[in-house]
């Protein structure tokens, strides 16, 4: 049997110094001989590359690429291109995973589809250890994704087989924010989904860092209100109408919700 890597773990950064050694020491503690840890820097200045690169002297699975960007979608882009494995999994210097998680996932890209979607549970966590709970998906479809059910918040929890992209196009280099779920909107379309009620990743969403911040604002919840929109254009026409029925009750349904102190 081949003991060639089957996982690039793709980490985007810019100026991540705080987290970098964090997330270098948790992937290498996953002990995953099949996995490749691909840091993507867009010329840090504090320090974020030396910490990379003397870890990478001590660790074969780590390589960097250190070059200007045009922001993040565009650095996940350069690593997906970088990739010479069948899956492939992103993972936020701030964020980890479980223990076991690139293990497990290994198993599974034996003989995967070309088409695979590997998704599962996601804990997240607040400022301070605050345990905000553990986020379970619905299933990964378009039509879910139109009604806004749950999805895979975070890449933490999830890996998929790098052909999706030739399905599905590269990330949108003008989106830094919902790049993630725009991506997933179009994968749904050709992916075959598989959910595991395990826990994967571990994301934090604490103060100062981006994701905290346009939840703060609110602009968030409008950027993935226009992905709906758009996306819905693309179901089946029955489909369609009834994932725009059902998203116009739902503000009605929360408003009844309340009143009657249910949650």
């Amino acid at each position: 049997m081949s003991d060639a890597p089957l996982i690039t773990v793709i980490t985007p950064v810019l100026n991540c110094a705080r987290f970098i050694t964090d997330c270098l020491e948790n992937v290498a503690a996953q002990d995953c001989p099949r996995a490749v840890h691909l840091i993507v820097d867009g010329l840090s200045t504090d320090g974020t590359q030396e910490r990379v690169r003397e870890f990478a002297q001590r660790h074969s699975h780590v390589r960097l690429i250190s070059e200007k960007d045009s922001g993040q979608s565009d650095a996940m882009n350069h690593g997906i291109r970088e990739a010479n494995t069948p899956l492939i999994g992103f993972l936020n210097a701030d964020d980890y995973y479980a223990p076991g998680t690139l293990n497990r996932v290994a198993a599974l890209a034996e003989g995967a589809s070309d088409r695979a979607f590997f998704y599962a549970n996601l804990h997240v966590w607040g400022d301070n250890g605050a345990d905000l709970g553990l986020q379970k998906p619905a299933p990964l479809t378009l039509y879910n994704l139109c009604r806004g059910k749950p999805f895979p918040l975070n890449p933490a929890s999830y890996f998929y087989h790098k052909h999706l992209h030739e399905l599905a196009g590269l990330y949108d280099v003008t989106d830094h924010m919902t790049m993630d779920l725009d991506f997933l909107f179009r994968a749904s379309i050709h992916a075959q989904a598989r959910y595991f009620d395990e826990c994967w990743g571990h994301f934090r969403l604490i103060e100062g860092t981006k994701t905290q911040g346009e939840l703060a604002s609110g602009t968030t919840f409008e950027r993935q209100r226009v992905l709906r929109n758009k996306y819905t254009k693309m179901l089946p026409p029955l489909r369609r109408l009834q994932a725009k029925a059902a998203n116009a009750l739902d503000p009605l349904a929360q408003k009844v919700r309340r009143r009657l102190n249910l949650r």
